[in-house]
């Protein structure tokens, strides 16, 4: 059995009263019922870092959270600090998109990237491509150099000569099997 326990929007230090008061009651109920009980804390601070900013900022925001009793999110802090709402998931959500998409034409970015944005946008691609094939998950085709797209398009050229050499191969009897009835109709 597995129970999990979230507590959220709490401060820090109540949170963590809060955390061992639980675990000293499981603890006991453990003990009086005689079963087997184990603690993982998943650490979620990330979502609470803090963000490239002024000093004044920083300050400013801490005293905000002191205000409300509960911390902001990363998001909320840059958001906040530049007015863009960034570092959500969106950038990854929109890259596995592109890349679980695997019937669609494959995605070209031999040519060089136009901005910076771009440019990580395509180093991000590259890196949870290679993570999702090193787990054996089957990803849409991206060209990251020139040598990968000339070779790609080189050998979907030899597989379509291929197929049509062994159609061509194919015996006439075959051919002739279908022609009869075919030659039958009145047109």
């Amino acid at each position: 059995m597995k129970i999990i326990i979230r507590i959220e929007g709490w401060r820090q230090q109540d949170k963590k009263a809060i955390v061992k008061s639980i675990k000293g009651f499981v603890k006991s109920l453990a003990k009086r019922f005689g079963f087997q009980v184990e603690f993982d804390e998943i650490n979620n601070d990330w979502i609470y870092r803090q963000i490239p900013s002024s000093p004044y900022l920083e300050k400013q925001l801490e005293a905000v959270e002191k205000a409300l009793g509960f911390k902001l999110f990363v998001w909320q802090k840059t958001f906040i600090a530049t007015g863009h709402f960034r570092q959500y998931g969106k950038t990854t959500a929109e890259i596995l998109k592109d890349l679980l998409a695997i019937d669609d034409e494959p995605i070209d970015y031999s040519a060089r990237a136009g901005n910076a944005r771009a440019e990580f946008y395509r180093e991000e691609t590259k890196k949870i491509k290679e993570k999702l094939e090193a787990d054996r998950i089957i990803t849409r085709t991206v060209f990251f150099t020139k040598d990968e797209k000339n070779k790609y398009y080189r050998e979907k050229r030899e597989r379509e000569c291929k197929r049509e050499m062994d159609l061509t191969k194919q015996p006439k009897s075959i051919q002739q099997d279908i022609l009869p009835e075919f030659r039958n109709w009145t047109w």
